[in-house]
């Protein structure tokens, strides 16, 4: 071939050239397949190559014919399929999408790890679901068919875990062709496990703070309350509205030395928690004892970011 031809290819792809030249005269016609070539403005192409020795009849036999057929288009193809798989098997999700039939066109490594199978396209649910499993997305996957619209619920996984605790949060999304046609469903489930773990733990400390008998007084930084319980209500007779805001200096009985005060901060700062008798003052003036436990709440920085008391009445006892 022209030497232009072997100064377009790199090195490499001139060396693949030469040695293909080479056995062809001893061979069939031979294809080598994606050459990069770089054209005249300085751009590169991927070429297939096809060598056909010519045929002594036409008096060329140390000619061979060159076929150069233009791949690049189809080799950008393949570099974004191998992108957006890459990016696919990079997500934490679970990121599937099943035809109109139920059977499966696309599941990303995170999920074929969290079922344990190697492959599963053109499968059907049923295959490596459980059947519960296979049902509730089946009737996810309907509905999106038959609306069109997108869909989101919970769901607890029967599979993956012996004890079926892992759940999950699944978004279902229609898949259109470029007429418009809906022809499958695709999916994007995140595990929400430790979210609803935490949240359940939420929901019970709230109710623990909402029942405990003791007095729950919760403050900023500065000691401004920020939240109490109905057992301090019932204590000290103040109402959550009437506190808010205010420091918790409101309760003193002006009984208390100042010393205690001190030691109480001294421990706090150096210990994170204090316990002690406190001589506090209702909203109508009178006085009542509680055995305080202050404990400091701390953030990932180390820096204070409330403070929580929890008192008990100890006025009951006084008077026995």
């Amino acid at each position: 071939p022209d030497n232009r031809l072997f100064q377009a290819l790199n090195r490499e792809d001139r060396t693949r050239l030469h040695v293909a030249l080479r056995d062809l005269r001893h061979g069939d016609p031979l294809v080598l397949h994606k050459l990069t070539l770089t054209t005249a403005q300085g751009q590169p192409r991927v070429f297939d190559v096809h060598l056909i020795q010519l045929s002594l009849s036409y008096h060329l036999d140390n000619h061979a014919l060159v076929l150069l057929v233009d791949r690049s288009a189809e080799v950008a193809r393949e570099n974004d399929q191998r992108f957006f798989s890459l990016l696919l098997d990079s997500s934490d999700n679970l990121i599937f999408a099943a035809d109109s039939q139920g059977q499966m066109l696309l599941a990303n490594q995170t999920l074929l790890k969290f079922i344990g199978r190697e492959e599963v396209l053109g499968q059907r649910r049923e295959s490596f679901l459980p059947l519960h499993d296979a049902i509730r997305h089946s009737e996810a996957d309907q509905q999106v068919l038959r609306t069109g619209e997108p869909l989101t619920f919970e769901g607890r996984a029967h599979f993956g875990e012996p004890d079926g605790t892992l759940e999950f949060l699944t978004r279902k999304f229609p898949i259109r062709d470029q007429q418009g046609q809906i022809y499958g469903v695709g999916g994007i489930s995140t595990d929400i496990t430790a979210l609803k773990d935490k949240q359940r733990q939420t929901l019970l400390s709230e109710s623990v703070f909402m029942t405990a008998a003791e007095a729950i007084i919760v403050t900023d930084p500065q000691t401004h309350i920020i939240r109490v319980n109905p057992a301090f209500t019932q204590q000290s007779g103040f109402s959550e509205a009437s506190v808010l805001g205010h420091r918790t200096n409101i309760l003193k009985s002006g009984r208390q030395e100042a010393a205690l005060y001190q030691a109480m901060w001294q421990s706090l700062n150096q210990d994170g928690r204090w316990s002690g008798e406190i001589s506090n003052r209702t909203a109508e003036g009178s006085y009542y004892t509680v055995w305080s436990n202050i404990n400091t709440v701390l953030d990932d920085q180390g820096k204070v970011l409330h403070y929580i008391a929890i008192q008990t009445d100890l006025t009951p006892l006084r008077e026995i």
